[in-house]
């Protein structure tokens, strides 16, 4: 069977991900004093890590606004495509909608069955969310930890034992522990 070659969207996803994920990895391992790396990304999970024989596994998700601001972001930079969103007027409630994107997106991954296999092999997984928002700063932080404070997931069926979040700054992404909620304290150091 002969394989569908990437569409240049695709390409650019995949070089997006790949670095999402070698950030958190360095990231990752500077938290735990470990040499995690990259060994497979056999999709599902996105990466399985390996440090000394240990391994755990990664899924990754952007966070956006809005379904319409993803497409865009992808048109706007993906060759021959054109932008679609009207940038005339400034979002509603920018934070709350951030917040309750990072909430609906961590309640799906979180009751999604098709991990199972991945976590009877790997055991529990962690999930790594990076935000998209070009207007994310302390205010939608600090909203989504105040939804996310006492949040009940519905449907978790156990598979991650974390759940972090990327935030651009300078350059490179900080992370925040999300998941299990530690009511808003600083876990990026």
């Amino acid at each position: 069977m002969q394989e569908t070659p990437l569409r240049p969207r695709d390409i650019i996803k995949d070089e997006h991900e790949n670095a999402v994920i070698e950030q958190f990895v360095a990231w990752f391992n500077g938290r735990t004093g470990k040499e995690y790396r990259v060994v497979a990304k056999p999709e599902p999970p996105d990466a399985l890590i390996e440090h000394q024989g240990e391994q755990k596994w990664l899924e990754h998700a952007d966070i956006y606004r809005s379904p319409e601001e993803a497409r865009d972001e992808y048109f706007s930079i993906t060759p021959g495509e054109q932008s679609r969103l009207s940038t005339a007027q400034a979002p509603a409630a920018p934070e709350a909608r951030t917040a309750e994107s990072v909430y609906a997106i961590i309640q799906k991954k979180l009751a999604k069955a098709s991990y199972s296999e991945v976590y009877d092999q790997h055991g529990s997984g962690i999930l790594v969310l990076s935000e998209r928002d070009p207007l994310f700063n302390e205010s939608t932080l600090n909203e989504i930890y105040e939804l996310l404070d006492g949040a009940e997931y519905k449907n978790d069926k156990g598979f991650f034992e974390a759940v972090y979040l990327g935030i651009r700054s300078l350059g490179k992404l900080v992370f925040f522990q999300l998941y299990p909620n530690l009511n808003g304290a600083d876990q990026s150091h």
